[in-house]
């Protein structure tokens, strides 16, 4: 007896065999209905002078014509396209807090040992700004500013009464604001309750012009200044800050522990500024505050101070009168004979040419693998191999490279040598 089944295949079968046969024949037809109509002719080529020029962006319309309506995406804000026209109309003279040091809206980094006075130094620009004095002969343009004390708030009511003294201002009236609370800089409610704090004051005496973090390890407590993601959440915070306020922002910062020409944390912190500064101690006591980054613009020259006591007015209980201190300006010393001699010996010469052509040379194989020549950068390791090929003995290297770190000629940046910015 046969499987019912199998009629039932056949059955299928024979359906798809005439469904397929159709199709077909209903293809048949339609070719044949296409070639018997007539091609139609193909139009003439233009010719070269008949197309319409390209636009003159040189007389073309004004910056306002160019920008167009940006809409609102997926994360519920609009992100600002200018065209390149626009952002060069927009440069102007630059707009300095303290001329040669500080510019509105910047960000900027001054670092140093313990007892270097860095902190001395932010205070004092925070203290001009405020007052709208000039610092140490360059000119402020007077705002609001705020000093976030992480470290050292014990004693900064008597630096600020020092300051008062001896530039002869009425601290009542001075539009300075002191955050005397521990504030983590990498904790999201945290930074919120600032920016609602200093909202706060920006309604009660205006808008606030210069925000100084002291220190970024207090500013980063329980974080890890040497992580990527800690230390970019840091960066990340001062952002919004200054975006916020349209405020400049210094972040006072210590040195590095093996490395003291840097400061201390991830390279990213570093990236992020505009401007970094140095204070340090020279073998007299005085401070030597020099520049080792500026993004735009001229290096100013070192600057020499040191430390001038002010009498505050009451005793102490041993009848002594308190005192604090304020910067004062002085000449830096001559250098000693052996800084003269750092960076300029044979081997150091060597070293910096060797390094000055590696760069080059890495520079030129990023280039031709299409990428940003910015990008290159040389290794430590690299730099070894290289001078060591130019014949320098090995048991050298690490003498030649801190000599050069001592004398400013290279920087650090982990695992990299590089040269400072802005220097031969």
């Amino acid at each position: 007896m046969s499987d019912p089944r199998d009629s039932l295949a056949s059955v299928g079968a024979a359906r798809y065999v005439r469904e397929a046969d159709a199709r077909y024949d209903r293809a048949v037809a339609l070719v044949e209905r296409l070639a018997a109509e007539p091609v139609p002719a193909l139009p003439e080529p233009l010719r070269v002078d008949e197309l319409e020029p390209p636009p003159d962006w040189c007389d073309g319309p004004e910056p306002e014509a160019l920008a167009w309506e940006q809409p609102v995406g997926r994360a519920g804000r609009a992100i600002p396209v200018r065209m390149a026209c626009e952002v060069a109309e927009s440069v102007g003279a630059v707009d300095w807090l303290i001329r040669d040091y500080v510019e509105a809206e910047s960000m900027a980094v001054l670092f140093g040992d313990p007892g270097a006075c860095k902190s001395f130094i932010a205070l004092s620009w925070a203290f001009c700004i405020a007052a709208g004095l000039p610092w140490h002969g360059h000119r402020t343009r007077q705002g609001v500013a705020v000093y976030c004390a992480g470290e050292g708030a014990r004693g900064l009511g008597r630096r600020l009464k020092a300051l008062a003294i001896r530039h002869r201002v009425e601290l009542a009236r001075l539009p300075l604001a002191v955050v005397t609370a521990p504030v983590s800089w990498i904790d999201s409610h945290d930074v919120d309750a600032l920016a609602d704090a200093l909202a706060t004051v920006e309604r009660q005496h205006g808008p606030i012009a210069f925000v100084v973090v002291d220190t970024v390890a207090r500013a980063m407590a329980g974080g890890d200044e040497n992580g990527a993601a800690d230390m970019g959440r840091f960066v990340a915070a001062c952002d919004a800050i200054r975006a916020r306020l349209h405020c400049a922002l210094l972040a006072v910062a210590h040195s590095g522990h093996a490395e003291k020409g840097r400061a201390r944390g991830h390279s990213s912190l570093r990236g992020a500024t505009d401007y970094e500064w140095q204070a340090s101690r020279d073998d007299d006591g005085s401070i030597r505050f020099a520049a080792t980054k500026i993004k735009d613009g001229e290096w100013p020259a070192p600057r020499g101070f040191r430390l001038a006591t002010v009498e505050l007015g009451p005793l102490d209980e041993d009848g002594r009168p308190v005192t604090s201190a304020v910067l004062e300006p002085c000449d830096l010393p001559e250098p000693t004979a052996r800084s003269k001699a750092e960076g300029a010996g044979r081997n150091q010469q060597l070293a910096l040419r060797v390094l000055h052509e590696t760069i080059a040379r890495h520079r030129a194989n990023v280039e031709a693998s299409g990428r940003d020549p910015a990008d290159a950068r040389v290794s430590i390791d690299a730099w070894r191999k290289a001078l060591q090929a130019e014949g320098l003995d090995r048991n050298r290297f690490h003498e030649v490279r801190a000599g050069l770190e001592r004398a400013g000629r290279i920087r650090i940046d982990g695992p990299f040598v590089e040269l400072p910015e802005g220097r031969p």
